[in-house]
């Protein structure tokens, strides 16, 4: 069961980020011009290195106190996993969504 919520994250956070780069090539192309596919292009690239970048932070510190918020009396926890959840971490999220965008930035070159 935890396999398939892991997958069902990884595919709904590579949505995510190629409807970013569709938003952003859309207004790219609308901006500076030279087709849709080109601007396309750049924004995979553009939004996968950011995706890099931010899947080398990893489980920052600032994420731990997010997640133990919830045990301190009168703060609720923004994020607060439950004993026994198995899920793909969000470095290797980010890595393998900015590898699908690089993927798609590299066919359309």
């Amino acid at each position: 069961m935890w396999a398939l919520r892991a997958i069902g994250q990884l595919v709904y956070h590579v949505a995510i980020g190629v409807v970013i780069a569709v938003v952003i090539a859309g207004l790219l192309a609308l901006v500076h011009g030279g087709g849709f596919q080109n601007a396309f292009r750049i924004a995979c690239w553009a939004i996968g290195g950011l995706l890099v970048l931010m899947g080398a932070g990893g489980r920052t510190t600032a994420s731990r106190t997010l997640e133990t918020g919830g045990r301190m009396p009168g703060l609720p926890a923004t994020f607060q996993s439950q004993p026994g959840d198995t899920t793909l971490s969000m470095s290797a999220t980010l890595f393998l969504t900015a590898g699908v965008l690089f993927v798609l930035g590299a066919v359309l070159a």
